[in-house]
């Protein structure tokens, strides 16, 4: 097959799921600040986003597509997240929960987990929504996270790929080999 064949399938399924999702367009930044705001989604179009994004964002990387995994991470843990804490918050309307609180929190956890970074996961979102009225509960869930994909996954989204390219990193002290002669 033809170099381009690969980038031309992924683009034509990107753009028929588009056709019928036009959520799934752009780096999913957008979809996180407009949940965050308080937009109201219906939950089959979140969940609908979130089955898209994780599909299609691999596919895309792996056909050959230049892109980040950052910006759907953002939008697929804010959209879980919203999706969990409106089902919780019907189940206990009393408690009077906020699923955009359940969408910052789901979203850090995701960025801690995909990217093995829990500190990056606790501190973009809390930087990016200028609210620290849920610093613990961020991080506990970047931590719960972090350890949950250490044990499944031992490379973040960014060294997965890693060894399949003949590259083994182990943990511990970098050394540098010197060339011989």
């Amino acid at each position: 097959m033809p170099y381009w064949t690969k980038p031309a399938i992924a683009g034509l399924i990107v753009g028929i799921v588009g056709f019928w999702l036009p959520e799934i367009f752009g780096t999913g930044l957008t979809q996180m600040e407009e949940i965050f705001s308080g937009t109201v989604f219906p939950i089959t179009t979140l969940l609908a986003l979130v089955i898209a994004k994780t599909i299609l964002t691999p596919t895309s990387l792996g056909s050959g597509f230049a892109g980040g995994v950052i910006g759907p991470a953002l939008a697929i843990g804010s959209a879980l997240g919203y999706v969990y804490g409106a089902l919780i918050a019907q189940l206990f309307p009393t408690l009077g929960l906020s699923p955009i609180a359940f969408a910052m929190v789901a979203t850090a956890a995701m960025l801690a987990g995909t990217f093995h970074a829990p500190l990056f996961g606790a501190m973009m979102i809390l930087e990016m929504t200028n609210n620290y009225l849920f610093l613990v509960p961020i991080l506990l869930a970047v931590g719960i996270a972090y350890a949950l994909a250490r044990r499944f996954q031992p490379g973040s989204a960014y060294t997965f790929a890693l060894p399949g390219a003949g590259v083994h990193l182990t943990p511990g002290t970098f050394t540098l080999e010197q060339p011989q002669g």
